[in-house]
């Protein structure tokens, strides 16, 4: 607790990600749904909700952006 009695309202450091996740893209919240954006080397984009859950399906437009886009596996898009 806060001095004072109140309750802190930062959460504090978090960890660093694991080294699976470390090539984070986006996080972002549409229309109530949170969707974390993971970017697999194939050069496409995976968002799943916070459960962990994928939704692609729900997404779809932005399950094919990174090929669309070119984008190299390293995150960059092809070409540069």
């Amino acid at each position: 607790m806060e001095p004072g009695g109140g309750v802190p309202t930062s959460p504090g450091a978090l960890p660093p990600p694991p080294a699976a996740d470390a090539r984070r893209g986006r996080e972002t919240e549409q229309d109530g749904q949170r969707v974390a954006v993971r970017l697999p080397d194939d050069g496409g984009i995976v968002p799943r909700a916070r459960s962990g859950r994928g939704v692609t399906g729900g997404h779809p437009r932005a399950a094919s952006a990174g090929r669309r886009a070119g984008r190299a596996a390293g995150g960059a898009p092809a070409g540069r």
